[in-house]
């Protein structure tokens, strides 16, 4: 029986595609959004302490894959879809930045 070439080549790049995806999915590291096991959301009072956070995770094995900063938030998402949230240094009450609005049309004033 004749079999084209290009669908055994389909057929091993699909399960080479699969089989990287369970051997990921196997050590804790899924690259997809699903299977969802759920999340855990932490925040840290200042960037150092998310810093610190993010460090002691890293040390017990879950690194960093994504950093979202936005204007009011500093956000870490590690591989097991745990979040680290930290607001903005200069979104934090301070003696130089005294007032904190939720207004996303606020200038961001250096601190």
């Amino acid at each position: 029986m004749y079999v084209p070439a290009w669908i055994i080549v389909s057929v091993l790049i699909v399960m080479a595609g699969l089989g990287g995806w369970l051997v990921a999915l196997l050590r804790g590291r899924n690259p997809l959004p699903f299977p969802d096991f759920g999340s855990r959301i932490f925040t840290t009072p200042s960037v150092d302490a998310k810093a610190a956070v993010v460090a002691l995770l890293r040390e017990h094995g879950l690194r960093e894959r994504f950093r979202f900063d936005t204007g009011a938030v500093l956000r870490s998402i590690m591989w097991d879809g745990t979040i680290i949230n930290c607001p903005a240094p200069c979104w934090t009450p301070s003696p130089s930045c005294p007032s904190r609005s939720s207004s996303p049309t606020r200038s961001r004033a250096p601190c």
